[in-house]
Parts: C-alpha cells; sequence; structure tokens
C-alpha cells in the first residue's frame, strides 16, 4: 500500500527506484507494440511502479499499472518533470519476430530560457527534434531563444525544429507537417 489517504490506499507498490539525473526509460509490450517511456527527472526525484486495486473492500477496482514520479517538497523549491512517450517496434507472435525493440531516441534534454521552455530530443540516428514551448498562448507572438549556441526563432504558442544531421542548420516545420 503506497499511503493511508487520498486515493493512495487504493495502491500497491511493485517497485520504487531513484533513477540517475538524466534519462530514466521504461519500455514495455503491449498489444503487439513497444512504448518507451523516457523522463528527465530532477535531482533526488522517485519512480514509483503501482497497480491499482489495494484495500479495496468491494473488490471493483479494476488492476491497472501506474507509474508515479515524485519529489519531495524539502528537495526542491521549483523543479521540472519532462517526458516523452515513444511508440516503436513490433512482435508478431506468429512470426517470433521482434523489430524495433529499441528505442530510437538516445537522449532528451531540457532548457528553460527567459519565456519558454525547449526541449530537445537527440535521436539514434543523429537527427535532432526541438520542441519550443512559450509561456504565452498568443498565436501571434513571435519568440527568440538560444540553445546549444543556436539561436530559434518561432511565432505563436509551439516552435519545432528538426535537424537532419548534427551539422545541418534547424527549421522550424509547421504544425501539422512530417519532416
Amino acid at each position: 500500500m503506497l499511503g493511508k489517504a487520498n486515493g493512495y490506499q487504493h495502491l500497491w507498490v511493485d517497485a520504487t527506484g531513484t533513477p540517475e539525473a538524466g534519462n530514466a526509460t521504461l519500455t514495455w509490450l503491449n498489444n503487439q507494440r513497444f512504448y518507451t517511456y523516457r523522463m528527465l527527472l530532477p535531482e533526488g526525484a522517485k519512480i514509483i511502479l503501482a497497480e491499482s486495486g489495494a484495500n479495496d473492500p468491494n473488490f471493483n477496482l479494476r488492476r491497472e499499472p501506474v507509474l508515479i514520479q515524485r519529489l519531495s517538497l524539502s528537495s526542491a523549491t521549483d523543479a521540472t518533470f519532462v517526458s516523452v512517450l515513444e511508440p516503436h517496434g513490433f512482435y508478431d507472435p506468429a512470426g517470433e519476430t521482434v523489430t524495433d525493440s529499441k528505442s530510437c531516441i538516445a537522449a532528451l534534454r531540457h532548457f528553460r530560457v527567459t519565456d519558454a521552455d525547449i526541449v530537445v530530443l537527440e535521436l539514434t540516428d543523429g537527427r535532432t527534434v526541438t520542441l519550443a514551448v512559450a509561456d504565452e498562448a498568443d498565436a501571434a507572438k513571435v519568440h527568440q531563444a538560444v540553445v546549444d549556441g543556436k539561436a530559434l526563432g518561432w511565432t505563436g504558442h509551439v516552435g519545432r525544429f528538426d535537424e537532419r544531421t548534427a551539422g545541418e542548420a534547424r527549421q522550424e516545420v509547421a504544425s501539422g507537417q512530417r519532416p
């Protein structure tokens, strides 16, 4: 049991861990598809893997998996949790074959600039995808930031920048388009 109140009394703790600061991952298989959940956790954060259904007097709670990312209030006064859920690969039970079971994301990085959060996904093939999310949701507002010595500029609440190779200039991708 995770706690005695506020719904926590209905969670069984399966495992806990304190990953090193940086990228933590959890990969699972569901309906023949692999999923990797990559977390960029603040220093001192804990991960709790749990399952619903504990202390249910009527035994009517469905058993569902739970992932909790937790940071005690005494550890930090300001924290940002950044996570990415990546579906990838396939398992064919008839052919007993697996394709692309490993994540395509090599690293996840986060930067806080004056008026925006910048998330950089470094892919295993050398490409990067950068997402910029401004604090202000005004669709006409122009934003600028410098990340890793490179200038980013976008209009509106969100900007996406794709870099095909390490030396190629970044370009903004309009929402709804794929690189």
